[in-house]
């Protein structure tokens, strides 16, 4: 994603810098969620979990999403969803969000 002027700002401001990329744990968070972790035999399934269907709906909140990136690939596995992060970062999680889901 093109970050306009506007958003650029946060990036030199503390930590907010944190929220405009996309972390590994990011990429193990949805690999594991979607029963998909590389490595590992354990799966959901095993700890009695499932993937959300049409029918049985679980929600994930994600806390400090920055990007959005495994929320939105949970929402696009069935899942709902609550994003949550600093106001000076929703601007980009917004326009992530609006591109990918139009």
């Amino acid at each position: 994603t093109l970050l306009e002027e506007e958003d650029l700002a946060p990036l030199f401001d503390g930590s907010r810098w944190a929220g405009t990329r996309l972390w590994g744990a990011a990429v193990r968070g949805i690999q594991y969620v979607s029963g998909h972790l590389p490595g590992t035999e354990v799966s959901l399934m095993d700890h009695g979990i499932k993937l959300p269907t049409k029918d049985d709906k679980v929600t994930m909140l994600e806390l400090g999403c920055g990007l959005g990136v495994p929320a939105m690939i949970y929402h696009m596995l069935g899942g709902d969803v609550v994003l949550t992060d600093q106001i000076d970062i929703l601007s980009q999680l917004e326009k992530n969000v609006d591109s990918n889901f139009p």
